[in-house]
């Protein structure tokens, strides 16, 4: 009887000693925008800094035929001296284009630059940078959660 308290015992002990799972706020929004074989975007999914999800559109994860953009959140950018002196020196505000594949084989600039693209929703975006999610129109109403 004596080992059963025993046992009960130790195991709360390990996993009280194990990490518990946090939900922390990402380092970057992520922005992921799909197309079909005709490089016409067909669908959205946005995660943001405050880690709400959602999409719109037809979002297949395994389509290989995406744009990925990352937001910075706005994380503190710290810099140490070699005496240990921290400060911060900017805030993480990167936006950058992570990933991008059409059937096609175009590249982000051809995209946002070529003839046949112009007027469309990259044309003339600093840096083909992504449009926001009511300038895609055409994808239906977004929707909370990851679209699976």
């Amino acid at each position: 009887m004596r080992i059963r308290y025993v046992l009960a015992t130790l195991l709360l002990v390990c996993f009280g000693a194990m990490p518990s799972i946090s939900m922390a706020l990402p380092a970057f929004a992520r922005a992921v925008i799909y197309f079909d074989a005709n490089d016409n975007i067909i669908g959205n999914s946005n995660l943001y800094c405050n880690n709400v999800r959602e999409h719109a559109g037809q979002v297949d994860y395994g389509n290989a035929y995406r744009v990925e953009f990352e937001f910075g959140c706005g994380d503190p950018i710290v810099s140490c001296d070699d005496m240990g002196l921290c400060q911060t020196v900017g805030h993480n505000l990167v936006n950058s284009a992570v990933y991008f594949r059409t059937a096609t084989g175009r590249t982000l600039q051809n995209y946002c630059q070529d003839v046949p693209y112009q007027g469309g929703p990259f044309f003339g975006k600093k840096s083909c940078s992504l449009p926001a999610p009511s300038q895609l129109s055409g994808l239906g109403n977004y929707l909370p959660g990851t679209g699976y």
